[in-house]
């Protein structure tokens, strides 16, 4: 597998449960009222950065557990 297709695996995953937790914690703190009225923009602010920092750093560990991995592109995808 190239380094690109690692790479977008970790993407796929990490927004996945980056996503699994903005939920989590936004319905935790529902409390009863409408989920409207829950304040949601701390939340998403914290776990888009959250995300973003959890990529990079799996980025990195990719990088120190392979450092020979594939840089090759796939030839197979047209060039337009």
């Amino acid at each position: 597998m190239t380094h690109d297709e690692k790479r977008a695996w970790t993407m796929l995953v990490v927004s996945a449960v980056g996503y699994a937790v903005y939920v989590a914690v936004v319905l935790s703190r529902v409390d009863g009222g409408p989920l409207a009225a829950t304040p949601n923009a701390g939340v998403l602010l914290w776990t888009v950065g959250g995300a973003i920092v959890a990529n990079i750093v799996a980025e990195i560990g990719m990088g120190v557990v392979n450092p020979r991995a594939s840089r090759a592109k796939d030839v197979r995808v047209p060039q337009w």
